[in-house]
């Protein structure tokens, strides 16, 4: 595996990664915002 590919592999995964904890984020502050509207 030449650095050309593995520099894609690095940036695919490092984009999945970032990807995956923003969706995270997003979902806890959905939630958060939900329990406070209803109290």
């Amino acid at each position: 595996m030449d650095s050309r590919t593995l520099n894609r592999v690095i940036a695919i995964s490092v984009q999945l990664w970032i990807v995956n904890w923003t969706l995270r984020l997003v979902r806890a502050l959905m939630s958060f915002t939900r329990t406070q509207d209803i109290s």
